[in-house]
């Protein structure tokens, strides 16, 4: 459990300094979370592709704490809402399909790199 939260510590304020770092830089989207998550997702695969799991003490602290805090499920789905309310329909599509498929393609390509260093 101690693990965990510190890992949770540590990917919570790397998210946070990206996103205070990238904020009010882009104008189209919200680029610092599709940054995160994609990110997040490429080092996921990674992990699990060089054979860490959130079983072991180490895949605790970095997968489960570390990049479990880093990415953000939650804020992406505000994001979108917010996009859709604003009536900002193809940049919200646009938003949703790189987010969602990019986060599938780069935690796959990460896996794959992970299974060949490993």
């Amino acid at each position: 459990m101690i693990a965990v939260m510190l890992g949770g510590c540590i990917g919570t304020f790397i998210r946070f300094v990206i996103t205070e770092r990238m904020r009010g830089r882009t104008s189209i989207f919200p680029s610092a979370v599709l940054f995160i998550n994609l990110g997040g997702s490429f080092f996921i695969g990674l992990m699990a592709g060089i054979g860490l799991n959130s079983a072991s003490p180490m895949g605790r602290l970095i997968l489960t704490g570390s990049l479990g805090a880093f990415t953000t499920f939650s804020t992406f789905s505000v994001e979108a809402v917010e996009l859709w309310r604003e009536r900002k329909q193809r940049i919200l599509i646009l938003y949703l399909i790189l987010s969602l498929l990019g986060s599938v393609m780069f935690s796959g390509a990460g896996y794959w790199l992970g299974y060949l260093v490993r």
